[in-house]
């Protein structure tokens, strides 16, 4: 997410390598953001003129990795928090390298047969990667959140693009545009928070949501897929 203002955001393709791992059910690590961290797009705004103005990148890089396209194993980015790798095989699920960029922790939250997540965490930042299996398949998921965020324009995985424009006490939706493949099958609003939901025909499913929480807004991305084990 590229931030022009407030909590600066961008995804990086250059990562480096960040150590540290602790049990499951602890809270994710929390560590100073960087200016040049985070998600998928968030665009400076005037709160008061909608979501608008011109879009700059505010880190290293402006790509997104925050889409699930498909069900595979391998190496896996995480925004510009990390790479993750797992294996399938023999109907289990194997814990692979995770690889931290500069300036973000990791831990394992979990690491079982059928499931495995790692948190990622810098600051008011955080990504979450996880995989289940389960009788029906694999199902695997990133999860961006953002605290004390601004308003302006947001890419939601592969699924599309949002905006809103307000402050901590309101929010106001802008526009909602879906990609190619994606519908928006959902949209909740209210004055402190949007919920839009996005569906494709393949098993793939995106949310946003960003909410007024203790006067400060919060914005949650997540995409998900679900399909076959991995051949």
């Amino acid at each position: 997410m590229r931030v022009t203002s407030g909590a600066a955001v961008t995804l990086a393709a250059s990562l480096m390598v960040l150590s540290g791992c602790s049990t499951a059910g602890e809270d994710a690590p929390s560590v100073p953001v960087s200016t040049s961290t985070v998600l998928a797009t968030q665009e400076s705004a005037d709160p008061d003129a909608g979501a608008s103005g011109e879009r700059t990148s505010a880190g290293p890089a402006a790509s997104s990795d925050g889409g699930v396209d498909e069900i595979r194993d391998g190496e896996w980015q995480i925004g510009d928090a990390g790479t993750v790798e797992f294996t399938y095989a023999d109907g289990r699920l194997s814990l692979g390298a995770i690889t931290g960029a500069d300036g973000w922790q990791h831990r394992v939250g979990d690491e079982q047969d059928d499931e495995l997540t790692v948190h990622f965490a810098n600051g008011a930042a955080r990504w979450k990667f996880e995989v289940d299996l389960d009788s029906e398949g694999m199902e695997i998921s990133k999860e961006f959140t953002l605290t004390d965020a601004d308003a302006g324009i947001f890419e939601v995985g592969d699924a599309g693009e949002v905006s809103f424009s307000g402050a901590a006490d309101a929010v106001t939706m802008g526009e909602v545009t879906p990609r190619e493949g994606w519908t928006v099958t959902s949209r909740d609003e209210s004055s402190s928070s949007v919920e839009i939901e996005f569906r494709d025909d393949s098993g793939g499913k995106a949310e946003f949501e960003v909410e007024s929480d203790h006067g400060a807004l919060e914005v949650e991305i997540s995409q998900k897929r679900r399909g076959g084990t991995p051949a």
